[in-house]
């Protein structure tokens, strides 16, 4: 799949696309990329989650409810956006920011874990993502934009009690999970 880079925004379109489908400003010319992330294994190892958590890395390829960090569209440690299919992705640690739109209707996606290395959620960051039940926000976000999760509506936030991501989901009527140690 060929996409380009929006010259005005910074996000990521197909190839086909004439106007941009996040800012909507027609495109007079845009980056076109093949290939959207490239790590060697020092910058692999250093941007995958502990452990206790399967990374991405380790998920067999032919397992397609597992992401690779190969889906992850990664610019300056802000993940600008999601292309691949997986059911539960790990957001790849080192990533500080998740952008507009990043999975933007990604109607696959049933369980999120976002590493504390992520800081904020921007605007519509997963919207219109109807399959998603479960996300795991920790307590290094403080700020997540508007409409980060409308169209989920069987959202479960797994959180710190008293975090930030607490009070995003009771203030938007977001089921919550408490979790006692967050990684």
């Amino acid at each position: 799949m060929e996409m380009k880079k929006c010259t005005s925004c910074g996000n990521y379109n197909l190839l086909s696309m004439l106007y941009c489908g996040y800012c909507g400003k027609p495109f007079s010319s845009g980056k076109i990329i093949t290939t959207f992330y490239a790590l060697n294994s020092s910058e692999l190892s250093a941007l995958t989650t502990s452990a206790t958590i399967p990374s991405p890395a380790s998920a067999p390829e032919a397992n397609p409810a597992f992401s690779s960090i190969n889906d992850f569209i990664i610019e300056n440690k802000v993940l600008r956006k999601y292309i691949g299919h997986a059911s539960n992705i790990i957001i790849p640690k080192g990533v500080i920011s998740i952008s507009y739109a990043s999975f933007f209707y990604c109607n696959t996606l049933i369980d999120v874990f976002i590493p504390n290395s992520v800081k904020n959620i921007g605007y519509a960051a997963f919207l219109g993502c109807s399959s998603l039940t479960s996300v795991f926000i920790p307590k290094s976000v403080t700020s997540i934009g508007d409409d980060a999760f409308f169209g989920c509506s069987s959202l479960t936030i797994r959180c710190a009690s008293g975090s930030y991501a607490e009070n995003y989901a009771r203030s938007n009527g977001i089921n919550i999970y408490r979790v006692d140690k967050v990684i």
